[in-house]
């Protein structure tokens, strides 16, 4: 181990795997025995799904129906703030118009 973000440690660490390969070699079928145990395709689709099924759930239980007051609750609030806003910058580009025009005759 070497510590991180610190380039001479790190060319130690390699200087000394260099001069024991027996360690090297330990080292590396080590680190090929845990790779090929915790980050194979099939190992990290299985944690995938765990980890959206997990997501998915709510208290330990999957949700199972579609929840109408949300979107209704969202409807109401977000329509008329959509268009305010649209409004308001219709307005505003408008005004901005005439106002370039005035400001262009004068």
């Amino acid at each position: 181990l070497v510590e991180p973000a610190n380039h001479n440690d790190l060319a130690d660490g390699i200087l000394q795997l260099l001069r024991d390969p027996v360690r090297a070699q330990s080292l590396g079928r080590a680190g090929r025995k845990l790779m090929l145990e915790r980050f194979t395709l099939s190992r990290t689709v299985h944690d995938l799904k765990q980890l959206y099924e997990k997501s998915l759930s709510q208290d330990g239980k999957t949700r199972q129906s579609y929840r109408l007051w949300v979107s209704l609750w969202r409807l109401i609030v977000l329509v008329p703030l959509a268009l305010s806003l649209t409004l308001w910058m219709i307005i505003e580009t408008l005004v901005l118009r005439v106002w370039d025009k005035v400001r262009r005759s004068c």
